[in-house]
């Protein structure tokens, strides 16, 4: 298996590939200040087509924010997609978003609320071309040709209560309120994220999204003993560490997809200081990877500069190699 993580910046996109098989886990961002000025940055479209990808047997999208659906209209259209699939209660969003009329006071609300939109006409789209959806909730597992996927978040209750969000979104009338409930769903949404444990022979991962340890489940603690490789949560902000959860885990590599620039501050040096004093109290090697490190960095010995991806070849060993 091959697993690529793309440099789409502050976002996540990663392609799976394996046995004739191929999975796409989040699509990055549809931004173009994203991309532009950062020739190192590559938008998943670009990238899936210099692989000479034209096929995408199935499509993960963790949650609804503009940093991991703003390419999914355009994966659909470019690539032939064989299965979709959204957290469980997302349906619903393939009816009509409600318009709001307003412009909002918050770039994170209109960023949300544009990808609400986005993700709803994608659903229609997948309907329209006979495109296989279908939801996972906490506790569903698949299995694809020798990978296995576990779902371990978000909760059933915070799914709910996002959802119960909406409803009350579609009810609204005034355009002043349906600011203030879209900026409630925008600040809830990360911890409505997938909560992923992707195994296939030496890789035990744990792919985060941006669903971090405070909303994570006590009984999943016993899935966590066998986890070497992480996604960072929320891309390495500081509510992405947990010394009890983590210390569950005998780490190995962890992985952060934040910007090399560091907004919001992302990619925290508190984070990396943690888990490397962690790992040396339980006499682990960690490593320590970025897909768009910080100039802060460069004194890891791990960190390299100027790449599209990092490539994990996972066999019966897991390497990696950074790809230009």
């Amino acid at each position: 298996m091959e697993l690529h993580a793309v440099n789409v910046g502050y976002g996540d996109a990663f392609f799976f590939e394996w046995n004739g098989h191929s999975l796409l886990l989040d699509t990055g961002s549809g931004l173009d200040g994203e991309y532009c000025e950062h020739p190192e940055r590559v938008d998943i479209v670009s990238f899936l087509i210099e692989q000479k990808v034209s096929r995408i047997d199935t499509l993960i999208i963790s949650h609804i924010h503009e940093d991991h659906v703003g390419k999914l209209k355009e994966v659909l259209e470019h690539f032939s997609v064989s299965k979709l699939w959204i957290p469980k209660g997302f349906m619903t969003f393939q009816k009509d978003v409600p318009k709001v009329d307003i412009e909002f006071s918050k770039n994170s609300s209109k960023y949300f609320y544009k990808s609400l939109q986005d993700f709803g006409e994608a659903l229609v789209y997948c309907k329209e071309k006979g495109i296989s959806i279908d939801t996972l909730a906490q506790g569903d597992s698949i299995e694809l040709d020798g990978l296995r996927i576990e779902v371990l978040g978000a909760k059933d209750s915070i799914l709910e209560e996002f959802l119960s969000l909406y409803a009350q979104l579609k009810e609204c009338r005034e355009d002043s309120q349906k600011e203030g409930i879209i900026e409630k769903m925008d600040a809830m949404s990360n911890h409505t994220c997938m909560l992923l444990k992707i195994r296939y022979k030496a890789l035990s991962g744990l792919f985060c999204g941006d669903n971090t340890p405070k909303h994570w489940d006590e009984a999943i603690q016993e899935k966590l003993s066998d986890i070497t490789w992480i996604k960072i949560p929320h891309h390495g902000q500081v509510d992405s560490l947990s010394e009890h959860f983590m210390r569950k885990m005998p780490l190995e590599f962890c992985l952060t997809t934040a910007s090399s620039d560091r907004r919001y501050n992302s990619a925290n040096p508190e984070v990396y200081k943690a888990l490397r004093q962690w790992a040396k109290e339980d006499k682990r090697k960690l490593k320590v990877l970025f897909t768009d490190p910080s100039t802060e960095y460069s004194t890891f010995s791990e960190v390299k500069y100027g790449n599209r991806s990092i490539c994990f070849s996972i066999g019966e060993e897991l390497r990696y190699q950074y790809e230009k």
